[in-house]
């Protein structure tokens, strides 16, 4: 009877335990590869907002370092936040939505909007 009700209670607190370790990593932070792989962008959390950094780039215009994802936050089924956009030197709103291994980032200028999508980097 006592080895029944730990069992039991080993499974509760398992099935309650595991939600929450699977849920610790949003399904945004990691390493992103830009397309053609010019760059690999680190996606991480501060503050309850997410910002992506420059780990690894082929342009000469950003540091390692730079900021490129700022303050994105979730809305409506994705993200919204500003992105640096490193070949126009300009910080634009963007929208970014994921797709399995894949972000769609969707960066708008005025009437202008274009989609880009990067690929997670394993």
């Amino acid at each position: 009877m006592k080895r029944s009700r730990l069992l039991i209670l080993s499974t509760l607190a398992l099935l309650l335990v595991f939600p929450a370790i699977a849920s610790a990593e949003s399904p945004i932070e990691g390493r992103w590869a830009t397309p053609e792989r010019e760059a690999t962008i680190e996606i991480f959390e501060r503050d309850g907002a997410y910002f992506g950094k420059l780990v690894a780039s082929k342009h000469k215009k950003a540091p390692i370092g730079t900021l490129i994802l700022r303050e994105l936050r979730p809305k409506d089924g994705g993200w919204e936040g500003r992105i640096y956009v490193v070949k126009k030197d300009k910080i634009l709103p963007a929208r970014v939505e994921r797709d399995k291994a894949r972000l769609k980032i969707k960066v708008s200028a005025g009437w202008f909007s274009k989609t880009v999508t990067w690929t997670r980097v394993k």
